[in-house]
């Protein structure tokens, strides 16, 4: 297992753990995602309900059908700052989304808040046991929050233990300072799980070079490699089969590959 958490949302979380399932798929490994709780918005709702499932990208990675075990919770976004949150087998509830991708576990009466919770534990548990590989993605930021209210990415990743890996995007500027505080701003036991980081949305340059030496010199935890933008490809394109093996090969040629796999092997 791994699991990918990023400085908040739009930081590449999931374009990482796409490219990672696809690279596991192309090698024959039985893998699968694992999303807690997706927050959809706009124009990426419709491909959820299309596929049946809130994690179209990522399955289309993993070359598996849709399950509702892979992500149990969705919030469709209704307003800047609410959403309705859905969970199967209960009415959906309106919540407020505090900034973006954040839902505090607080904020629900109790009934709604265990079942949440309790769904997203049984989801993982039975994930973990069916495949080899599963990638777990976290929501927006997980240090927003106070760790007892987040539950895609510090409740998840304290009860796996798998290794983290931090992303960050460069192309919206101050990824050292995302990343590093990020990094410093974990809960202490979360932090330890820390294996590596990738900045995203960029070639490789001496400027993102330059950004890569500041983390590993502030955190002390090894840079995993630079994942690069495509321009060309339009927004509906972005996880086409074919743009899938485009990320794969990218993750294989301008990241440390064996590495991630590795640290995904770590918890098996």
């Amino acid at each position: 297992m791994i699991t990918i958490l990023g400085t908040g949302a739009y930081s590449s979380k999931t374009l990482l753990s796409a490219a990672l399932l696809r690279s596991l798929s192309n090698r024959g490994a039985k893998a699968a995602p694992f999303k807690a709780l997706v927050v959809l918005r706009g124009r990426d709702e419709e491909p959820s309900r299309n596929v049946g499932s809130y994690l179209p990208h990522h399955l289309a990675a993993a070359r598996l059908a849709p399950h509702p075990d892979y992500c149990p919770a969705a919030v469709v976004q209704t307003g800047p700052t609410s959403g309705r949150l859905e969970l199967q087998g209960h009415l959906p509830v309106d919540v407020d989304l505090p900034c973006r991708d954040t839902v505090p576990l607080s904020q629900l009466r109790d009934g709604m808040r265990q079942a949440l919770v309790s769904s997203v534990n049984d989801a993982i548990d039975r994930v973990v046991g069916e495949h080899a590989h599963v990638v777990v993605e976290g929501a927006g930021s997980p240090v927003v929050l106070d760790p007892a209210e987040d539950l895609p990415n510090v409740a998840v990743a304290r009860r796996l233990g798998a290794p983290v890996v931090l992303t960050g995007q460069f192309s919206h500027g101050t990824a050292a300072a995302a990343l590093i505080g990020t990094y410093q701003c974990l809960p202490d036991d979360i932090r330890d799980l820390v294996g590596g980081f990738v900045i995203a949305n960029t070639p490789a340059s001496p400027i993102v070079e330059r950004s890569l030496r500041q983390v590993e010199a502030s955190c002390g935890i090894p840079a995993l490699g630079v994942l690069p933008a495509n321009d060309s490809l339009a927004y509906e394109e972005l996880y086409s089969d074919e743009a899938l093996q485009l990320w794969a090969g990218a993750l294989r040629r301008d990241t440390d590959l064996e590495g991630l796999l590795k640290l995904s092997e770590a918890t098996r």
